[in-house]
């Protein structure tokens, strides 16, 4: 596993489609940014949580001195600032980024995803972003970005240019797959239907013995 690595949750979106904070959704009886930190803390990184509003997340003391709160740079501009925010907090080689809203986000995948940086970077030192790409879609808010990559997400900010896609294009980026991800392990929520949606496809899982 890498030596040098922050994760960072991305929690300071305005949730407007939603009409309420994503993080605070019910989500297996506690708040879905309480599930995402339960996904994350087996990994022992330290991890930072970006947020527009800090003082309505949950409490998060119990969880130990490697989980830090930031409030994010710029608020409402999008993940950009968010992981700009995140990346200025702790000096690291690389920085997981993870959007918040991702139900179906294991301990396993986030594992794979980091062994797929090792055997990357083996290949290619010049590499400086790892994204995953799951049903034919790249997902960039749940990837590995090194520290080099900070000036790249600042100058965007900068620039007023919000689209992370477009920023990627800057990036030395390797694509990954992996078998143990399926179309739903990066389903994220940003309407009131994407929630429903999940809460259906969770309780099929279980019905089925699918999920643990």
């Amino acid at each position: 596993m890498v030596n040098s690595l922050c994760i960072v949750i991305l929690a300071g979106g305005q949730s407007s489609r939603m009409g309420k904070p994503k993080e605070l959704l019910k989500w297996q009886g506690k708040p879905l940014l309480m599930h995402m930190l339960d996904q994350i803390i087996p990994l022992h990184y330290p991890c930072v949580i970006v947020s527009n509003e800090p003082e309505r997340l949950p409490q998060i003391n119990e969880l130990g001195t490697k989980v830090f709160i930031t409030r994010d740079i710029v608020a409402s501009h999008g993940p950009i600032s968010g992981i700009y925010s995140g990346m200025s907090i702790r000096q690291e080689e690389w920085y997981l980024v993870v959007s918040c809203d991702l139900p179906f986000l294991r301990t396993v995948h986030l594992q794979h995803l980091l062994e797929n940086l090792n055997d990357r970077l083996d290949e290619n030192r010049r590499m400086n972003a790892v994204v995953p790409k799951t049903g034919g879609r790249l997902q960039p808010l749940l990837a590995l970005y090194h520290k080099q990559t900070k000036e790249i997400w600042k100058d965007a900010l900068d620039r007023g240019d919000y689209r992370v896609m477009k920023v990627l294009e800057r990036m030395t980026v390797k694509e990954v797959t992996d078998e143990s991800w399926d179309d739903m392990t990066a389903f994220n929520m940003n309407t009131p239907a994407d929630y429903e949606e999940a809460i259906k496809e969770w309780n099929s899982k279980n019905l089925l013995g699918g999920e643990k």
